[in-house]
């Protein structure tokens, strides 16, 4: 026993010597975690001396009349108005009288109680040490700032007007204020004069001048956190802001916290004084972090809720109730929800919410702010009366994911940039619902970028721009549309319902603009009605490789995409539509609005596309189709003659635009050359080859129509008059009914492109009509391709009475322009008719090529010259193909599928497939019977073909093998189709498997002789029974051995006879031995 107690007694002393090393342990893995630095800043346009890093942080040592005092050991301290800060100690039944000196006796960790309402006339500053303020039993209290505040000093800004509480460091890691339900009230009293920051260093003997600069504030060179708990309230502040904080300082504001301004008809002013700025804003931050959560608050606030020169900003909560007060507060009226600057960077994080602001711009990122987030779930919604934008961005970066609704923004945008700046409206953005003076999104200034991922839809717009503007202002903006994003239901009074777009490129490679209306104000002229969807003018340029432009309207015209082909400012606009949709799109139509504002239109014609009365067209400035853009009305129309211009399908890939006035004065030159009228119609096109249009539009008589084309220069300008080419143009309207249609092919509008007129001659000249083979096929000779073309002239009765006039004398020059790849002599025109053969080089053939012909007919007669132009006539090349067609005759089997469009000459391999138990019976070819060797046949196509199989069964021939089956009696050779023969009973005979001894069984089977087949095994007795095997079970008096061989072993018996006494002895000497031990 005494062992025993001993060992626990020196187990008890190790563990005890052990404790203090264990509770050191602990405390180093408690060590405090480092905080990030926040970064510095300095202000731009106050004009007073400001150097922020020295204010409060420069202090080394102690200030000289503002010594900290020793900390002791306090941890709750009591405060109320019947206090005593001489006598008492702070304690609740004799608390102190004042603030200043409840933070003066706290221990850092403290809890400050406000037992009732207070007027504070003194800064209560503490340093290196955070505390906690909040009201007592009865609470919450408020604590007002008194009419005649103390100065208060220190070493950087000598004598100044202090905040009510300043939370200061000089060496301490980390310090903080806590603030909970408790009312600090400024009352809207300011002392000093100046609203601006106050000097800190050399310059700072006037700093008496300059009003206080919070309620609270924070200089801290080190982490301070200042939080607004719940409860905690600042109201009505009358110096720069409510809370400030610099450097590292932070601000947090709890769910519960409240900013706001409570005295009735109270508006700031920043005095006349000189050097004066204004307040700042509710909150005031120069490198700090603001962190507002969710269910805090800034509300009811004249001026501004947040002013970030430089720091973090991250908005949870929500501001409302800000009213612009654009002659008092510093940088006017710019942001008065959050003003970002000199390297500030905000965010509305989900669950921030801004709403029922007036009389500026809510957000402003500019004055070399870094960025502005907006974060799914934002909003900032409900202002009807902002004047100002929404969101005003400069040589920064904007991410909008969140939500902008419902906000009229009298005079301006939603959302507006200035030059060097990058907007993201991201997949969940949406800017729903609005209006505003110019563009929902107006890019402004140079070198900006927008990419759209999200909405832009129901917004109004008070002059032009429903959604999207890219400004004639700067340059070089780009916007890029991608899918899923959509501009819809947009409305502008004047042009550009879903999108103008001037000096920059927007892209769009998906998404919808769908459902925009241009021109909702009747009383513009048509000029400013005009571009639906898309608005593409001075230098602008839309690119089109995706998405859908759809359902838009125009009052006036354009209502898909208009161009105006006008540059400006050095840029050359163009439209391409590489790709994407275009269709049901209208002009011309009638807007109603009702009185729950909803826009209604009705009437209106097709019109996807349409090109303005502006300037002309040329090689890189134009109107581009490609043949892979699914365009629903390619009639193009030209505001110039009201006229469209239609491509047809095999003509795409091709630019239009206007011709300009110079050309026209040469086009109607050459017409009047020709004894004809002036143009009817003009425009401008190019494509790499000829070009089938259908113009429409045109006011007709029954004369012919001819076209008149002449080749232009790089600039656009026509090259030499003389050069014109005369083609024959075909009307499409029945009947006499104008407006009509003409249509006609150009050969050739390659290169810089045409000057093209559509003109009709004073008097009918007769008709003169050129015909050719549509088609020429390869052939495989090499020999050249004869290309023969009729020529018929039928004269009319004017010409038919000018030539009896002059005596029935004409002379007749026809020329046929001819592809210059074909060889030849016209001949000799007879007046009437005339056919001539060409021959095409057989290297000359080019599977898809054409040619082109058309002839024009010169009759003098007298000292007149009269031209008659004919149509344009077209051969295609083409491959000579066959067809080869594949069938079974009766099944029970398969063959090579059929093919179309097989190059003469070629081979085809048919391949046969009968079923089982099938064979090819006959194959034919075109009737014919042909030779199949292995299931193939190879058949040239030289002419179309028709392949015939017909299968027949193979007689079935028994193959019985050599193989055995058997069963129990008999055994037989059998035909996989079941057939049997050699059918025999088995020939028995013994088989030893395994013989017997003198102990143990034995064993043997039957086996047949033939087959093979095995009857089950049988025991053979032991060679030493004399028991026949029936008898040896069980019976009385029988010591034969058992079946299983086994004998009775004596000496067996007596090992194991020893063994179990040997047990039964040692068991007993070990009992005894356990006993004795006892």
């Amino acid at each position: 026993m005494r062992k025993l107690l001993l060992s626990v007694l020196l187990c008890s002393a190790l563990v005890m010597g052990l404790l203090p090393a264990a509770a050191f342990a602990t405390e180093l893995d408690n060590a405090p975690e480092s905080v990030e630095e926040a970064p510095t800043s300095a202000l731009e346009e106050q004009t007073v001396n400001e150097e922020l890093l020295s204010e409060y942080g420069e202090q080394k040592n102690a200030p000289g009349e503002a010594d900290p005092p020793a900390q002791n050991a306090a941890a709750e301290i009591y405060v109320s108005s019947t206090g005593n800060d001489e006598q008492n100690t702070g304690t609740k039944d004799l608390p102190f009288a004042t603030l200043a000196k409840a933070v003066d006796a706290a221990a850092d960790g403290a809890a400050i109680y406000i037992m009732s309402d207070l007027t504070m006339d003194q800064c209560a500053r503490f340093y290196d040490k955070s505390l906690t303020i909040t009201s007592g039993e009865g609470g919450p209290y408020t604590v007002t700032r008194s009419a005649d505040f103390n100065l208060q000093s220190d070493t950087a800004r000598s004598w100044y007007n202090p905040a009510m509480i300043e939370v200061q460091s000089l060496s301490a890691s980390s310090v903080g204020l806590t603030l909970s339900k408790i009312i600090l009230d400024d009352a809207g009293m300011h002392e000093g004069t100046v609203f601006a920051q106050a000097v800190s260093g050399d310059g700072n003997e006037d700093n008496t001048i300059f009003v206080q600069d919070a309620i609270i504030a924070s200089n801290a060179t080190v982490p301070c956190t200042v939080t607004l708990g719940s409860g905690a309230v600042l109201r009505n502040f009358g110096g720069m802001s409510a809370v400030r904080a610099t450097d590292q300082a932070k601000i947090v504001m709890e769910s519960g916290s409240v900013i706001e301004d409570t005295i009735t008809g109270y508006t700031r002013t920043k005095d006349s004084a000189a050097g004066s700025v204004g307040p700042a804003g509710a909150i005031w931050l120069q490198g700090g972090t603001l962190v507002m959560k969710e269910g805090s608050k800034l509300q009811n606030i004249d001026g501004r809720g947040v002013y970030a020169d430089g720091g973090k900003v991250e908005i949870g909560g929500a501001i409302s109730g800000i009213a612009a007060n654009k002659s008092a507060m510093w940088q006017t009226n710019s942001g008065i929800a959050i003003h970002l600057r000199n390297s500030a960077e905000g965010t509305l994080t989900s669950t921030a919410l801004i709403k029922n602001l007036s009389g500026g711009s809510i957000i402003y990122c500019a004055g070399g702010a870094r960025s502005f987030k907006m974060e799914n779930g934002s909003k900032i919604t409900d202002c009807p009366r902002l004047n100002g934008n929404v969101i005003f961005a400069k040589n920064s970066t904007v991410m909008m994911d969140g939500e902008i609704s419902n906000v009229h923004a009298t005079g301006n945008h939603i959302l507006q940039t200035d030059g060097g700046t990058a907007v993201t409206i991201g997949k969940n953005g949406r800017i729903l619902n609005n209006r505003a003076y110019y563009g929902a999104v107006y890019i402004n200034g140079t070198d900006e970028h927008l990419d759209i991922y999200g909405k832009i839809n129901g917004n109004i717009s008070t002059d032009r721009g429903g959604g999207v503007v890219l400004s004639n202002n700067g340059g070089n903006h780009n916007a890029a549309m991608y899918e899923g994003a959509e501009i819809c239901n947009n409305k502008a009074e004047q042009t550009g319902g879903g999108t103008m777009i001037s000096k920059g490129t927007f892209t769009m490679n998906g998404g919808t603009i769908s459902g925009n209306i241009s021109g909702t104000n009747s009383v513009k002229g048509e000029a400013d009605r005009i571009g639906g969807g898309v608005f593409v003018r001075r230098g602008g340029q839309f690119i089109m490789n995706g998405g859908a432009i759809e359902n838009n309207a125009a009052t006036a015209f354009g209502g898909g995409v208009c161009f105006d082909a006008s540059d400006y400012g050095g840029t050359v606009p163009k439209v391409e539509l590489n790709a994407g949709t275009i269709k049901n799109n209208l002009r011309q139509v009638t807007v109603t609005v009702t009185v729950d504002d909803e826009y209604q239109i009705t009437g209106g014609r097709s019109n996807d596309l349409a090109v303005t009365g502006k300037d002309y067209g040329k090689r890189d400035r134009y109107l581009y189709i490609s043949r892979e853009a699914a365009v629903g009305d390619k009639a193009v129309y030209f505001q110039t003659g009201s006229k469209t211009v239609t491509p047809d399908d095999s003509s795409l890939d091709i630019r239009l635009g206007n011709t300009s006035a110079a050309n026209v004065t040469a086009l109607t030159s050459a017409s009047d050359s020709m004894g004809w009228n002036g143009p009817l119609a003009t425009f401008w096109v190019q494509r790499d080859g000829a070009a089938k249009l259908t113009v429409g539009g045109l006011t007709l008589n029954d004369l012919p129509v001819y076209v008149l084309s002449l080749p232009v220069d790089e600039t656009g300008k026509v090259l030499d008059a003389s050069e014109a080419q005369v083609y024959a143009a075909r009307k499409t309207n029945t009947g006499d009914t104008n407006p009509r249609d003409i249509d006609v092919t150009l050969p050739d509008v390659s290169g810089n492109g045409y000057a093209v007129a559509v003109v009709q001659p004073s008097q009918d000249h007769g008709k003169l009509v050129i015909q050719g083979p549509e088609t020429i096929e390869r052939n495989k000779t090499g020999e050249h391709y004869p290309v023969t073309y009729t020529v018929t002239y039928d004269m009319s009765e004017s010409m038919e009475s000018m030539i009896e006039q002059s005596g029935g004398e004409a002379e007749y020059v026809l020329t046929i322009d001819q592809d210059d790849r074909l060889v030849g002599n016209p001949g000799r025109f007879n007046g009437e008719s005339i056919e001539v053969t060409y021959h095409l080089p057989h290297s000359e053939f080019r599977v898809g090529d054409v040619l082109l012909a058309s002839a024009m007919l010169r009759i003098t007669v007298g000292e007149g010259d009269y031209i008659i132009p004919s149509n344009v006539t077209k051969t295609q090349k083409i491959e000579t193909t066959y067809s080869l067609t594949t069938q079974v005759n009766g099944g029970n089997g398969t063959i090579s599928a059929s093919k179309a469009g097989l190059a003469a000459g070629s081979h085809e391999t048919i391949v046969f497939t009968p079923d089982s138990g099938y064979k090819i019976d006959t194959v034919t070819v075109n009737g014919v019977k042909a030779e199949v060797l292995s299931n193939m046949l190879e058949v040239i196509m030289d002419a179309d073909k028709t392949v015939i199989v017909t299968y027949k069964s193979i007689p079935h021939i028994h193959n019985h093998g050599t193989a055995w089956k058997s069963d129990a009696d008999n055994h037989w050779h059998e035909c996989p189709c079941g057939d049997r023969k050699d059918v025999a009973a088995h020939s028995f005979k013994w088989v030893i498997d395994k013989e017997p001894t003198a102990t143990r069984k034995g064993s043997k089977h039957e086996e047949c002789t033939v087959c093979g087949y095995k009857k089950a095994a049988v025991a053979i007795p032991a060679k030493g029974s004399t028991v026949k095997p029936s008898d040896q079970t069980d019976k009385p008096g029988n010591t034969a051995s058992s079946n299983t061989g086994d004998s009775s072993d004596p000496v067996l018996w007596g090992a194991l006879l020893f063994i179990s006494g040997g047990a039964v002895i040692g068991t007993t000497v070990v009992s005894r031995k356990k006993k004795y031990n006892r």
